[in-house]
């Protein structure tokens, strides 16, 4: 929920502003409800500096950013001339309104689709119908969540060519490593 007056972060890229208006329908509003499209107005955020994928926060309950993730993905289809999913496949991310390009870091495990059960730890490849454990990768910082606290933001596809070949959901959220700067010797 979105109200006029309300203190909000933009994630991942942290900038932080007040919603003087809102519109929905060409109307001014005071309140906006989740699901509804609407048109905010902001001060102290340079509407250039906003992109698709990044997340309207309360200030105090940022979404998290990062630039790896775990995540269970079933494999619904893979191309014919890549008929295995392996560590550094590369394919394109859908989630919420992200699209970029990713890669499949690390396999993890592969999961029994009955019992739920790992069947296979750190496997070599998975196959199309299996349901596997990976660690993805990304190379920019993403505003996401764990699939257990916030749905919508923790679903997502894996695309490549144009097909559709994993649906997945994020169970754990990686860090970001900081960057550390060394010092020159003198």
């Amino acid at each position: 929920t979105l109200y006029k007056g309300q203190k909000v972060k933009i994630m991942p890229m942290g900038g932080e502003g007040d919603i003087v208006g809102i519109l929905v329908k060409d109307k001014p509003v005071d309140v906006a409800r989740p699901g509804e499209n609407v048109v905010i107005q902001t001060k102290g955020l340079d509407e250039n500096e906003l992109l698709s994928g990044f997340v309207i926060c309360e200030k105090e309950r940022p979404s998290r950013k990062c630039t790896a993730f775990e995540a269970q993905l079933r494999i619904t289809e893979l191309l014919a001339q890549k008929p295995l999913m392996t560590n550094g496949y590369r394919c394109i991310l859908h989630c919420h309104t992200i699209t970029t390009e990713c890669q499949i870091a690390k396999m993890l495990a592969i999961i029994d689709k009955k019992t739920g059960n790992v069947t296979e730890k750190k496997p070599r490849f998975a196959k199309k119908n299996q349901v596997v454990r990976v660690k993805v990768r990304v190379p920019k910082s993403i505003a996401v969540e764990c699939y257990k606290d916030f749905s919508q933001l923790g679903r997502f596809t894996l695309r490549d060519e144009g097909k559709t070949i994993a649906i997945g959901r994020i169970t754990e959220l990686k860090p970001e490593k900081k960057k550390i700067r060394k010092g020159r010797k003198r």
